[in-house]
């Protein structure tokens, strides 16, 4: 999980960097579409998640494989979910950095959602927390419970966030 959070990190300044270092007028110079632009933008930043947040259950696996007593059941399915859960987090970072275009703002909102209000939740409501939470979510989806809702759970938080920075991106004036 602390991978996912360094993703949605990573995810943001893809981002919302541009917007924070004013490079994104270079970038809309070279290509106005920006539909475009973000699609190739989330590509890449998916692609990156998933092969970090890959290498990073790769390297834990050698840990574990130092234990001779580990048992490898569902080892193969845990790293396709950390994979999943890279893709994931790095998309929802960049999506919500379009949307903020301020790198420090967007990063701020992002902890304090994930690391302030969702812990919080889950103290204080836990069948609400369990129906939000990503992080969750995933942990569901790599245990095999309740696979459906934990997609739909991450489609939303995908799904949403990816609306808020195209339509917020489309209408921002580059300057």
């Amino acid at each position: 999980m602390l991978t996912a959070l360094v993703l949605v990190s990573l995810g943001v300044l893809s981002t919302a960097g541009e917007w924070s270092h004013g490079s994104v007028q270079t970038t809309f110079l070279l290509e106005p579409r920006r539909g475009w632009v973000m699609a190739a933008k989330a590509a890449a930043v998916a692609l990156m998640g998933a092969g970090v947040a890959a290498v990073a259950a790769g390297i834990s696996a050698l840990l574990v494989a130092m234990e001779p007593s580990a048992s490898w059941d569902g080892g193969g399915r845990a790293i396709l979910m950390v994979a999943v859960a890279g893709a994931t987090f790095s998309l929802i970072g960049a999506d919500v950095g379009a949307a903020v275009g301020n790198t420090p703002g967007a990063l701020t909102g992002i902890c304090l959602l994930d690391l302030g209000l969702l812990p919080v939740l889950q103290v204080v409501k836990p069948e609400v927390a369990d129906k939000i939470d990503p992080g969750n979510a995933i942990l569901s989806l790599a245990q095999g419970d309740h696979p459906a809702l934990s997609i739909t759970i991450l489609a939303v938080w995908v799904g949403v966030a990816m609306v808020a920075g195209a339509v917020i991106n489309r209408r921002r004036a580059v300057q």
